[in-house]
């Protein structure tokens, strides 16, 4: 299912490094690549099998990356892969008739996973549902692009678009840091795309995009 308009974030945002780093997934080039998995997958089209490609030569990049480069590299992946396969399978809250075809896409990321020794946080979700999917990516992209946000030097519509995003992070940011942050240390049962330091606070970010433009 696409994404609305009104919290189409890497559209309003494309030279934020978080949607930088998913232009980069999109753009994998799999022209010479072939898998045995992709080409034989049953009940496919031609466009599953270009995602099934996408996604194992994804895979095979972070492979050879170590430590916390191949973990930051792997919620990247997966927050991408969950936006991939709800853009083609879902519409709406509810599956497509194409249910077969994500699971063995799930289940090829987990294989691979487990066969390369690959970091854990490369595993999707196939258990979620596209919101909760797209609000833990949203996040986790709060994350990221926070030294970027700023309005010092942003025309006024920017800094408008700016105040939206970080209000619209505001409850996301709360719900997670409530069950995983212990002032600023991070919860043993959490990972670590959870950053509890107190200068990522969406409510402050807000209060200083408005004072340094003022809104």
């Amino acid at each position: 299912m696409p994404l609305s308009e009104e919290n189409n974030w890497e559209k309003l945002f494309p030279n934020l490094p978080a949607y930088k780093k998913y232009k980069e997934l999109d753009n994998v080039d799999i022209k010479d690549y072939n898998h045995e998995k992709c080409d034989k997958l049953a009940k496919s089209d031609d466009g599953d099998k270009i995602l099934c490609k996408q996604i194992l030569k994804n895979l095979s990049i972070l492979k050879d990356k170590k430590g916390e480069e191949q973990a930051r590299g792997c919620y990247y992946f997966q927050n991408w892969l969950h936006e991939k396969i709800n853009e083609k399978y879902y519409n709406g809250k509810n599956q497509s008739s194409k249910d077969y075809i994500t699971n063995k896409l799930f289940d090829f990321v987990a294989e691979d996973i487990s066969t390369n020794g690959i970091n854990r946080a490369c595993s999707g979700n196939s258990f979620g549902i596209p919101k909760t999917w797209k609000e833990g990516k949203d996040l986790y992209d709060y994350f990221e692009n926070f030294e970027h946000i700023e309005c010092k030097d942003s025309a006024k519509d920017e800094c408008q678009k700016y105040v939206k995003y970080v209000t619209y992070i505001d409850p996301i940011y709360y719900n997670k840091t409530s069950r995983c942050c212990d002032g600023e240390e991070l919860e043993p049962h959490c990972n670590s795309s959870t950053k509890c330091e107190y200068k990522y606070n969406t409510k402050e970010l807000v209060d200083k995009l408005k004072n340094n433009f003022k809104y």
